[in-house]
């Protein structure tokens, strides 16, 4: 597959710079999806922020927007937009 966008979740979102996940049978597709798109979408909600998954998915430079609910922490995403990513957020 050659995407020109994924969509993907996780189950984490850290400050350490990193995006975790908890489903080790769902970690290498989604690996290869980002590394053969054009453009990573995250797809998380509000309780996915300071939260880890057990397995590392990949870090902040690997995606490009974030999506996330209207209820996420302003500081959590002043740390990925400092990153370089782009946030998407849901209104109410």
């Amino acid at each position: 597959y050659y995407p020109d966008k994924c969509f993907i979740s996780c189950a984490g979102i850290s400050q350490e710079r990193m995006f975790t996940d908890t489903s080790i049978h769902e970690i290498s597709t989604k690996k290869y999806m980002i590394d053969a798109a054009k453009e990573v979408f995250l797809l998380a909600d509000h309780t996915k922020f300071e939260n880890n998954g057990q397995f590392f998915l990949t870090d902040f430079s690997s995606v490009d927007y974030i999506i996330t609910d209207a209820e996420a922490d302003l500081q959590s995403l002043d740390y990925l937009e400092n990153a370089g990513i782009r946030i998407c957020s849901t209104g109410k």
